[in-house]
């Protein structure tokens, strides 16, 4: 009891806080292995302890957008997702692994992917009658998502439409990829690529429009290498300018 006065102390003092990312992740992105699990990483960045609560969801995608089904008590007996630890604290400048375990319901095989976003919430933690001294860093979580991928990689099936200042991307596929864009010279140098090139990601049923830079506008045509996650299934397509 004292620990939860202890941290509701330390909140109100943000009058005193000023904001900041206190802590790190290792990726945005985890995909878990065979067995489903995945590890990620947390490092607290700041001068004090953190106090890190673990908030799962399940992710789908909607008429192209993603949507976020919150576990929490209602529907406990549908989580497939667990997360070890799912409280803990971190020491100053100290890294932690979690670990993300999928346990599906029953004895069905994923024939698609599976997605869940971790938001990790970090509090500033004060044991009992520890003083708080200076000003308290105010601190802002991080999300990782975490891919369960479908046992089988079926074939990437997408549309395009390139209208040069922007790309419109329609993952019509059961699995996540990447779509690299490219509206590079032939032997363009590899210090150079970046300002001709950018990579989108896409799970399943996810439709993207993407802005791109200046040096990328209306081109003649872009370059798109599409590749799974594992990298196994890859293909690649020239798609002329319709804005032209």
């Amino acid at each position: 009891m004292n620990n939860i006065f202890t941290r509701i102390y330390a909140l109100l003092l943000i009058l005193f806080f000023h904001d900041a990312n206190s802590i790190g992740i290792s990726s945005t992105m985890e995909f878990a292995n065979e067995s489903g699990d995945a590890i990620f990483t947390v490092t607290n960045t700041d001068n004090v302890r953190q106090y890190i609560n673990v908030i799962v969801s399940e992710v789908r995608v909607e008429n192209g957008q993603l949507t976020y089904i919150p576990y929490n008590r209602e529907n406990v007996a549908d989580w497939e997702l667990e997360v070890t630890p799912a409280r803990t604290i971190v020491d100053v400048k100290v890294q932690k692994d979690f670990k993300a375990s999928y346990r599906p319901k029953g004895q069905s095989v994923n024939l698609k992917d599976k997605v869940f976003k971790l938001d990790i919430i970090p509090t500033p933690y004060f044991k009992p009658g520890e003083k708080v001294n200076g000003a308290v860093k105010f601190a802002f979580g991080v999300s990782s998502f975490i891919i369960i991928p479908a046992k089988e990689n079926s074939s990437i099936q997408y549309s395009v439409i390139y209208e040069g200042d922007r790309v419109h991307i329609k993952n019509l596929g059961e699995n996540y990829f990447t779509a690299d864009m490219d509206t590079c010279e032939t032997g363009v140098s590899s210090t150079l690529r970046g300002s001709c090139s950018k990579k989108a990601h896409l799970l399943s049923g996810r439709e993207l429009v993407i802005d791109l830079p200046k040096e990328m506008k209306n081109k003649s045509a872009i370059n798109i290498l599409f590749s799974s996650s594992n990298g196994k299934v890859q293909q690649s397509s020239t798609f002329l300018n319709k804005g032209k």
